[in-house]
């Protein structure tokens, strides 16, 4: 399960950007769907004794020195369905009903799911639909969608992008034949496709640390002269890391109670243990620190281990600790749960996720393509995912659908 939710996240939503594309995001579902789609995390469990604590842990006098700043990168294109399209093109469909999703695997359940729904939708309006294993190599996309142009039967291609750049040529030259160019999960800031979905990472990290926020205020958890810390796991190798962690210090340094007392990156392999490590270190050098916001669920899943042991070992009420993360899976889900029933066994306090489901995003996939053979689709027009905030037991309300005003939009730099 862990392996294959792990190809979804890293060659889906993130592989784009590591190959140096401008940008990746992704779709995830709510907590009543199939937990499959989501980025995976083992069960909470301590880590072997040989996942010591990292040997440098910020002085407990002073607040650990953060991330230096990301490079500055172009802003996305707003998320209100009221901002001005790209100025009209010339791109008329060639009238083909075939249809490609050229996937970077379809080994990931997840991604599998969303394509297919979007096949449902296409082949119940006469289309044949077809998936290709790009078997994570960007380079096979670039041939998949060469052999599409000569096919001459293509009238649309999906390509969830894993180097976005790479497939400029190759997409214009997509466009030039007639064939609709759809992206999941990441968009082009150089050039045009039809249309795209896509997620608000900084909204995502701008309603957590709204979160914890509301949580510290309600629960009076320990400060200090400068206010309440906070120690935050960022990652900005990728375009939307930098948006989310951007949204993740920024939000916590505009609070009027909290403050950024430590940065910190675990996002990768080894994500659990490192977050393990991470807040023994933390523990150790500030015994008084309460929140911690985790960039995805593996590192929770480390935090929330070590800090559950912490607080039995130490006989601290579980309740007084607010752990929260972006984005979920099916341990998310567990702690959650078990938070909801009783607030004193686990550190967890809720979560933030984006996408009403799987099925509704291959539905929207196919709204851009059915949009771009009538031309009712606006031309390099975005669909938004909406974004979800899921608090346990405190009062908390973080929602967001396509048309709203994004509070979001600022961190995106």
């Amino acid at each position: 399960m862990k392996k294959k939710i792990l190809v979804l996240l890293a060659l889906v939503l993130c592989f784009s950007l590591l190959a140096s594309c401008n940008s990746s995001g992704g779709t995830s579902n709510s907590p009543s769907a199939s937990p499959s789609a989501s980025p995976s995390a083992e069960p909470s469990s301590p880590p072997p004794s040989s996942a010591a604590p990292e040997t440098s842990a910020p002085p407990p006098s002073s607040a650990a020195p953060e991330t230096s700043a990301p490079p500055p990168a172009s802003p996305a294109p707003s998320a209100s369905t009221s901002s001005p399209a790209p100025a009209p093109s010339n791109f008329k469909w060639n009238g083909k009903k075939e249809v490609w999703s050229v996937l970077p695997t379809t080994q990931a359940e997840g991604l599998v799911t969303i394509n297919d729904s979007m096949g449902a939708e296409m082949q119940a309006l006469g289309w044949t639909y077809a998936k290709k294993d790009a078997e994570g190599n960007p380079g096979n996309q670039v041939t998949f969608i060469e052999t599409a142009i000569d096919s001459g039967t293509v009238g649309a291609i999906m390509c969830a992008a894993m180097a976005v750049d790479l497939l400029k040529d190759v997409v214009q030259k997509a466009l030039d034949a007639g064939i609709i160019v759809v992206y999941l999960g990441a968009y082009p800031t150089d050039y045009q496709i039809n249309g795209c979905v896509y997620t608000s990472y900084a909204l995502t990290g701008y309603y957590a640390i709204e979160m914890i926020e509301a949580w510290a205020k309600q629960n009076n958890p320990p400060k200090d002269s400068k206010g309440v810390p906070v120690a935050l796991d960022v990652y900005d190798d990728i375009l939307d890391g930098q948006y989310r962690s951007n949204a993740f210090r920024d939000r916590t340094a505009e609070s009027d109670i909290l403050y950024v007392y430590n940065t910190n990156v675990t996002y990768g392999d080894n994500a659990m243990n490192k977050g393990y490590a991470w807040a023994e270190n933390m523990m150790t050098a500030n015994p008084d620190l309460r929140i911690f916001v985790c960039y995805e669920p593996e590192c929770m899943n480390g935090v929330v281990s070590f800090l559950n042991d912490y607080c039995d070992s130490k006989g601290i009420d579980k309740k007084e600790f607010c752990v929260v993360n972006c984005y979920q899976d099916d341990s998310t889900f567990a702690e959650y749960d078990k938070a909801k029933a009783d607030p004193s066994s686990t550190v967890y306090k809720g979560y933030v996720t984006y996408g009403d489901s799987l099925e509704a995003t291959g539905q929207a996939l196919a709204t851009i393509i059915k949009g771009a053979t009538d031309g009712s689709w606006p031309f390099n027009q975005i669909y938004w995912d909406s974004i979800h905030s899921f608090p346990t037991n405190f009062d908390f309300v973080g929602e967001w659908k396509m048309g709203d005003p994004n509070p979001g939009e600022k961190y995106q730099y």
